[in-house]
């Protein structure tokens, strides 16, 4: 018998005309990695919270067929039964942790002080924990002080100290940095490899496909795919339902050419991709041509000279930066705590600079109000609830232009809501919208105000594949005539829509230049903190120069295996 068994389930909210999940039969067996993915709305979420019984006994609706855990019926039984046999991370920390703990051993000890546990149990159980997810130096911290990634595990440590069988990690990472996200993938695959179920829901298929046993994709509420990710990811009927990561793309490219049609291993790490290509004749004699950035003339958008930032706490934030942007997408990318989002304030003047000036155009930041500035520079913060208040999407993404006496609003609102593909939840209150929806609506609303100067925090952040490739067609469009800056830690995503990167470390420009350039620089990229593009990784493997593309890799190699 399964562990979890689904038999002919269909779930449909009670404010929704549409079942969220339909005819779902699927089994799952204890101790695999079981990876989800597909769409936003697809149906994901909802199939991971019938396991605690929060459908339905939290979330109102009519569920249909059966789900049974480990010969208990998740209908039937309670939550705090469910409670024992599942642990539930949810998509960020705040949703998890109490709060009220001042320290993280404190918050940890929330769940077991509920089910009464002695005191030397308890601290047992506590170190266990904080062991499992590597944060036992944390565990006098106050959680208010500890980064976005830490905080993530110590909500997994939360989960994990009440023993669960199976453990559900409901999109951990989507507002993680590259290093906070590889630690709590890692987690997930030491708790499989340690005897528990995991069941791993992301669009991250980069970190997810090499770790998962097995990926199921949903679309419309369907289970349209149940396999091996390397089954899963070779399927062209998944190509518009997840993001297909750069090693599998590149195999893909070259199986499609006639004389490798016959391969059926798809690479999903990169020395896994490395190896495949070094079983075809590299073009040693041919290097990618090196890219030159276009030598801009005139007033810059955007002036820093010798600028310093230090917060009231003591931190230096920025130190002596100075640079010149124009149009073009410049992405800005370094670890957490390099300087990225201060340099975004300080555009807006939401921030001041401690020491040296910035100038918009020719208009100095420091003598001119955060009001002003909203007129030249539009800012998408990470988190699009912090920007949204309107009742309804297109009332949020009018409510700028109109307030500050644009005309022919009406055109303007309909012209973005078609560039974000928002024109089906128009009407829709953003609090309606999963996630990355109502990233694409924070998004719409400051593109309205028609700025010369808009700034994205992690603009691919929760994003699926249609979501992501919409934003990057918008910010392809708006930067021909604006400057478009983008702070990211997608580096696939810089790569493939950055006319210009520049890194930060410490507060400090380290890097500067085209993609090509500034990734194919391994040791400032070390330092930065950040992951080089997948293909540039290969690349230099492959000993080919100024490459960073699967596409620029393609034409380094023939279509004919070795044969030696």
């Amino acid at each position: 018998m399964s562990q979890i068994q689904y038999e002919d389930v269909s779930f449909t909210y009670d404010t929704a005309h549409d079942p969220a999940i339909q005819d779902l039969t699927l089994s799952i067996e204890s101790a695999e990695f079981v990876g989800v993915s597909g769409p936003e709305g697809a149906g994901k979420t909802t199939f991971a919270q019938m396991l605690p019984g929060f459908i339905p006994h939290f979330y109102d609706g009519t569920l249909r067929g059966e789900i049974r855990i480990n010969e208990v019926t998740s209908t039937t039984a309670d939550i705090a039964t469910l409670g024992t046999e599942v642990g539930y991370v949810f998509e960020h920390p705040t949703q998890q942790l109490s709060g009220a703990a001042m320290t993280v051993e404190g918050e940890i000890a929330f769940g077991l002080e509920q089910r009464a546990v002695t005191p030397s149990d308890m601290e047992t159980a506590i170190n266990d924990a904080l062991s499992a997810v590597n944060i036992s130096h944390l565990q006098k911290r106050d959680p208010a002080t500890l980064s976005g990634g830490q905080l993530q595990r110590v909500a997994i440590a939360s989960v994990l100290v009440l023993e669960p069988n199976i453990v559900v990690f409901d999109q951990p990472t989507g507002q993680l940095d590259p290093d906070g996200s590889e630690a709590v993938f890692d987690i997930a695959q030491r708790l499989a490899a340690g005897g528990l179920t995991v069941i791993f829901i992301t669009q991250d298929m980069h970190r997810l496909a090499p770790r998962a046993s097995r990926l199921v994709v949903f679309d419309h509420g369907h289970c349209v795919m149940d396999d091996t990710p390397r089954r899963v990811l070779a399927s062209e009927a998944v190509d518009e339902l997840v993001t297909i990561p750069p090693t599998a793309q590149l195999a893909r490219n070259l199986q499609s050419q006639e004389s490798l049609s016959g391969e059926t291993t798809l690479p999903l790490t990169t020395a896994e991709a490395t190896q495949f290509c070094q079983e075809h004749d590299v073009i040693s004699s041919s290097n990618g041509g090196e890219q030159s950035m276009n030598q801009e003339t005139g007033t810059p958008r955007v002036s820093f000279d010798s600028v310093s930032y230090r917060y009231d706490n003591d931190i230096q934030a920025l130190s002596d930066v100075s640079t010149r942007l124009y149009d073009g997408c410049v992405m800005l990318i370094g670890e957490n705590g390099s300087g990225k989002t201060t340099f975004a304030k300080l555009l807006n003047g939401l921030l001041t600079p401690t020491e040296g000036r910035i100038k918009i155009g020719e208009t100095l930041t420091e003598s001119t109000s955060v009001a002003e500035l909203a007129e030249t520079v539009g800012l998408v913060f990470q988190d699009p609830d912090e920007q949204l208040f309107q009742s309804s999407v297109g009332q949020e993404i009018r409510f700028g232009p109109e307030n500050i006496g644009h005309t022919a609003v009406d055109a303007q609102v309909d012209t973005v809501i078609n560039l974000l593909d928002l024109e089906e939840v128009r009407d829709m209150n953003s609090y309606e919208l999963g996630r990355g929806t109502r990233k694409r609506v924070a998004m719409a609303s400051v593109i309205a105000m028609d700025t010369s100067i808009l700034v994205f925090d992690e603009p691919t952040g929760e994003q699926d594949r249609r979501g992501r490739d919409t934003i990057g067609s918008v910010i392809d469009t708006l930067s021909e005539d604006r400057l478009v800056i983008c702070i990211t830690h997608d580096m696939e995503f810089a790569q493939q829509h950055g006319d210009r990167i520049i890194a930060l470390a410490d507060g400090e420009i380290i890097a500067d230049g085209t993609p090509t350039k500034v990734f194919n620089k391994p040791r400032v990229m070390d330092k930065a903190g950040v992951q080089r593009p997948v293909a540039a990784q290969i690349a230099e493997e492959l000993q080919i120069e100024h490459v960073t593309s699967v596409g620029e890799i393609e034409r380094h190699l023939s279509a004919s295996p070795r044969t030696d």
